[in-house]
């Protein structure tokens, strides 16, 4: 009985000095769960380190960018002969173009790493150049049959265009014979070493056929085009390397828990 009078009475005690003690605050959980909610905060605010996707996607906007490539470099072709070089100006343009179109395709996967970007433009640069050089050496014979035409002053028996295919079959025989194996390997030795059929080498031929761009000016052509059209290219694909920016959330909207 005694004991139960004291407690009552120091109750009794507190009561009546309104001093009640308040319930004690974990403040060390309090303090961890906000800096778990700063950490989160940081993760989203900082998206540079998010993991790479599946590379699938963007081998599949390579296989997008190769194809459309093609179309370009035909269009290439017969711009990169332009003189002053103006021709260059379009290898950037529709480098651009193809780049872009790579980065729509590949960018719901996004990021990948800078290896698998590199490899997969260098895919598309090669091809679509090499492409463009290979119809502009498809494209030589008729072209310097073409110069042969307008200045001949006799046909003999054949038609004009009898005449135009007759010149071009000799240019194809001249590179087969002089520059094997011809075709397009042939193309790219003459018009290194030379760029010239001398007068008289192709008959009923009476001047020397030359390629406007020839020897060192057209290695350097060759070297600018390539390296402009890998920056068109190259200048959109490697945005893929960073993730897509995520909706940021401020941490001034994260309002402290004062209950």
């Amino acid at each position: 009985m005694s004991d139960v009078t004291n407690d009552n009475s120091n109750n009794a005690d507190s009561v009546a000095g309104g001093r009640a003690s308040p319930p004690a605050l974990d403040v060390r959980s309090s303090h961890s769960n906000q800096g778990a909610s700063c950490g989160q905060v940081g993760e989203t605010r900082n998206p540079g380190h998010a993991p790479t996707g599946s590379t699938a996607r963007w081998w599949l906007g390579v296989t997008v960018g190769t194809a459309v490539s093609l179309p370009f470099g035909w269009l290439l072709s017969h711009t990169a002969s332009l003189p002053y070089y103006l021709g260059l100006f379009f290898f950037v343009l529709f480098g651009l173009v193809v780049g872009a179109i790579i980065h729509r395709v590949a960018a719901p996967r996004r990021p990948y790493t800078t290896g698998v970007i590199l490899a997969g433009s260098t895919v598309v640069v090669l091809v679509g150049w090499a492409f463009s050089i290979a119809v502009e050496g498809h494209a030589l014979p008729a072209g310097l049959a073409d110069i042969a035409a307008r200045s001949t002053l006799s046909l003999g028996d054949r038609t004009l265009a009898e005449y135009h295919d007759y010149i071009a079959d000799q240019v194809r025989g001249f590179l087969r014979d002089d520059y094997p194996p011809g075709g397009t390997i042939g193309y790219v030795h003459w018009v290194l070493t030379s760029g010239e059929i001398t007068k008289g080498r192709i008959e009923s031929v009476r001047r020397t056929l030359r390629q406007p761009q020839r020897k060192v000016r057209w290695a350097v052509r060759v070297v600018l085009s390539v390296g402009l059209w890998a920056f068109g290219i190259a200048s959109q694909t490697l945005l893929l390397r960073q993730a897509r920016d995520p909706a940021a959330v401020r941490v001034s909207e994260i309002a402290p828990d004062t209950d």
